[in-house]
Parts: C-alpha cells; structure tokens; sequence
C-alpha cells in the first residue's frame, strides 16, 4: 500500500529534469557555472567532465575567459 501511495505522489509531483532547464542556457552563463562548481569542488569527477567538455582545462589555477 505504501509503495502505491509513494507511486502516485512520485508521479503527481515529478523531480525537475535539470538538463531540460538548462537545455537553452548561453553558453558563457554555462562556463562561469562550470568555473564556480572547479572552484567549489576541485576534485570532483562530473565537473572535471564538465569542463574538459566546455573546453576549460581543470588543471589550470586561473582558467582563461
């Protein structure tokens, strides 16, 4: 019964689907977030992706514009 119950709510409220909202973001907006999360979290592997794929080198002390 519960499993229902959190199936119904689940499906009546859904998460934000995060890569649809920022589908359209220019992309210096998207660069200037990639350079906060390096700066937030060095050592995190999502954002290390990130960057390489936004052509930012996250090795780099103080990345270029």
């Amino acid at each position: 019964m519960l499993a229902v119950v959190g199936g119904v709510l689940a499906a009546a409220k859904p998460g934000a689907d995060a890569p649809k909202l920022n589908k359209y973001e220019k992309e210096t907006v998207r660069r200037e977030h990639i350079r906060e999360d390096l700066h937030a979290q060095p050592d995190s592997g999502r954002v290390m992706w990130d960057a390489l794929d936004a052509d930012i080198d996250p090795t780099e002390e103080h990345p270029r514009a």
